[in-house]
């Protein structure tokens, strides 16, 4: 299976004069000291850990400019080894930058017209610092030689002589659930608003299933954190704790068996499509093949690219830091406030002003990504629905080539559950890419349900998965084969109710199709029981709306009524 990596293979749009910029590497959080370290503050100590880091490359020179947090330009580095900080000791900051040839660790090979920039900005806190380092590069000739995204080492040397925490402690190792107590934990930081990494949880295999002899888990846990520290989380997950953290999620939200699942910043399991939220299973990893490795190795390495690239393209929150432009721009605003005669305002202007100029510079560079990235952006959407439409046409053809005699054995064979709980597998396993089934719809309608005729549920959605979809996409006779079908079982389709009348209703009547920041999508239509009744375990209702970009039908809300005037 080849799976596309969008950021490096992301093409290089050439504009005359101005320097391509791209984010390679970024990451936020707060340092304290580590208890029985001795270090009496953190700010000192990490402008220490960075001039020790800075040394191979710039020398000593500049060691106490550094520890003191002075603000300079080392004119004498050079163009290709340019070292500049800034200080405003009146609010604790300091920042960073340091240009270089040879990326930030010296060891990047040089690429004519390319620069690679690490910027590190701290701002002091009554227990430690707020910190940023992110890692740009800059071309401003075209070249087709690729960009590494790599973690510069001054992130895993912060981490291991400080505590490194942001929604959680990053420190290179796995986090392991041991206890009720891990989960709660685990739990908090899958839904935290402060993670902006994403957390991979490994869960411990069966061997007897897999009829192979496994690890404790599929992946090295202990590789995989060391190399993603900064960029995720790693979490182990024993078979006795899985139970509980299914009962906790849902099972469409969990793992278990040696599957790894991905969970991406800002999960909303009342929202988000599980689908969004990566899931690996055993048997799928292991027949897994990628940059020429197999199996385990395989994952594991797509897993590190993965989280390299979210970091290098994901929104940062860097809190009160300020990097080298601004803090900066923030010195010369400061400077202006506490001037007093003709000199030193002249002073203060001029700096003012090359601050301003260099924050347009590089709001300009960063402008320029952008705009390249949403291009690049727009293309890989436009392809993946043109595959997509193709895809679906031609299992479709295929569908209907098969014909009813296979569709019934089918049908035999994957015959309906018998519980609420078992429904969505179902769906998946029978009905995908013809029709979904809405988080909200699994994780609080099939929950709450009332209604006793579960097999009349999946009958309904069998009906709305094929020959409603048919009769949508314009087969013929699906349209006749429905309305029969809708007769035979005593249903009833019709709309819902009106969009106007639906607003009275707050969120009842619409759904988020792609998680709680896409745009909300109105239930229209309905089917339910053709009865009076009102007794939620005689009465069926099933509120749905047809997504015709998937060509598919998204079921929102089941089996009960939603609230109406009426009720």
């Amino acid at each position: 299976m080849t799976i596309r990596n969008p950021l490096s293979q992301r093409p290089l749009v050439v504009r005359p004069g101005q320097a391509s910029v791209r984010t390679t590497f970024q990451v936020a959080g707060c340092l304290t000291r580590r208890e029985g370290s001795g270090v009496a503050d953190p700010s000192v100590h990490v402008r220490a850990l960075v001039a020790d880091w800075i040394e191979p490359r710039c020398g000593l020179r500049r060691r106490a400019e550094i520890l003191d947090a002075e603000t300079f330009e080392d004119e004498d580095a050079g163009a290709e080894n340019r070292l500049e900080c800034v200080g405003v000791s009146e609010e604790g900051r300091w920042a960073l930058r340091h240009t270089s040839a040879l990326g930030p660790d010296g060891d990047e090979p040089a690429v004519p017209g390319r620069f690679w920039v690490t910027e590190i900005a701290l701002t002091s806190t009554p227990d430690g610092a707020q910190f940023g380092v992110r890692v740009l590069c800059s071309s401003s000739l075209p070249t087709e030689a690729p960009i590494g995204l790599r973690r510069p080492q001054i992130v895993s040397v912060l981490a291991s002589e400080l505590v490194m925490r942001e929604a959680d402690t990053i420190d290179g190792r796995p986090i392991r659930m041991q206890s009720e107590a891990d989960i709660d934990r685990l739990f908090r930081l899958v839904l935290s608003a402060e993670r902006g990494l994403p957390v991979y949880l490994l869960t411990e295999p069966d061997g007897s299933k897999l009829r192979m002899s496994t690890g404790t888990y599929l992946l090295d846990a202990e590789g995989l954190a060391a190399r993603v520290l900064g960029v995720a989380y790693v979490v182990t997950m024993p078979r006795q704790l899985g139970f509980r953290w299914t009962d906790l999620v849902g099972k469409p939200w969990s793992a278990f068996l040696g599957a790894v699942r991905t969970y991406r910043p800002g999960v909303d399991f009342d929202q988000d499509d599980p689908r969004d939220h990566p899931l690996a299973l055993a048997e799928w990893i292991l027949r897994y093949r990628y940059k020429g490795l197999t199996m385990d190795e395989a994952y594991a390495e797509f897993l590190v690219d993965q989280a390299h690239e979210y970091s290098a393209s994901r929104w940062a929150n860097w809190g009160s830091c300020l990097f080298y432009v601004d803090a900066r721009n923030r010195r010369a605003e400061r400077g202006r406030m506490t001037a007093r005669e003709d000199k030193q305002w002249r002073a203060v202007y001029e700096e003012e002003i090359a601050a301003l100029k260099a924050k347009i510079d590089q709001v300009g560079a960063e402008r320029d990504d952008a705009i390249e990235a949403a291009e690049t952006a727009e293309r890989e959407r436009n392809q993946a629905r043109r595959e997509n439409f193709n895809l679906r046409a031609q299992l479709d053809a295929l569908r209907r080539a098969v014909g009813s005699a296979a569709a019934d054995q089918a049908t035999t064979a994957n015959a309906a559950p018998s519980s609420y709980a078992d429904v969505p597998g179902w769906v998946e396993a029978n009905l995908t890419g013809r029709l979904s089934l809405h988080p909200r719809a699994v994780n609080h309608g099939l929950k709450e349900a009332e209604f006793e005729n579960v097999k009349l549920v999946c009958d309904v959605l069998r009906l709305l998965a094929d020959d409603y979809r048919d009769m949508r996409l314009g087969v013929e006779g699906a349209k006749l084969r429905f309305d029969q079908a809708i007769e035979q079982m005593n249903l009833r389709i019709s709309g819902s109710i009106s969009k106007e009348r639906a607003g009275e209703q707050g969120e009842t009547y619409f759904v988020r199709a792609g998680g709680s920041g896409a745009p909300k999508r109105f239930l229209d239509m309905h089917i339910r029981t053709n009865s009076t009744t009102r007794d939620p375990k005689r009465c069926l209702a099933v509120y749905f709306y047809w997504d015709e970009d998937n060509r598919e039908v998204v079921v929102g809300w089941l089996p009960g009524h939603l609230t109406n005037r009426m009720t």
